[in-house]
């Protein structure tokens, strides 16, 4: 009896949260590595735990698909991948090691934000307000041309 209950205690305690992410937060795009002394065969975004798994279980984003960001035939350390285009909010990252013949995994929350809004164009072309920019700074030379001109000058001070 000790022994079962041991055995069924120890899939609860081997797949926790691992704090095994290079940042918990930023932007998509953004690049993640797994930290040193973890290594990993599998990565999925927004994935599944075991049945029973609270936590993890409880922390996945509703109405968005899990996404595998790497699969490799073999664990190594120092795995790289990036965050997938989603929207803003917070996602479980689960981890494969390899071990428990591939089904053992540690796992992390990783807090997507809002990107600012850009500035320029996708195309590279120049915004709205830079043209105005421009065409303003363009009449207010022509404006000082024609005010410093000779012609005006001496047309001016005839009035006085």
């Amino acid at each position: 009896m000790i022994t079962f209950v041991l055995f069924a205690a120890s899939p609860a305690l081997a797949h926790n949260r691992c704090a095994c992410l290079s940042r918990t937060s930023g932007l998509v795009k953004t690049e993640l590595t797994i930290s040193l002394g973890y290594t990993a065969y599998r990565v999925v975004w927004n994935g599944r735990g075991l049945p029973g798994h609270a936590d993890l279980n409880g922390s996945r984003r509703r109405g968005v698909s899990m996404i595998e960001l790497v699969h490799l035939p073999q664990p190594r350390s120092g795995v790289r991948f990036r965050v997938p285009r989603v929207p803003p909010g917070t996602y479980p990252v689960v981890i494969y090691d390899g071990s428990e013949g591939g089904t053992h995994y540690v796992w992390e929350l990783f807090r997507v934000g809002r990107e600012a809004p850009s500035v320029s164009n996708s195309d590279g072309a120049w915004p709205d307000w830079t043209w105005f920019l421009i065409a303003m700074t363009a009449l207010g030379l022509l404006a000082g041309l024609i005010l410093r001109s000779p012609k005006h000058r001496s047309a001016s001070r005839t009035r006085q």
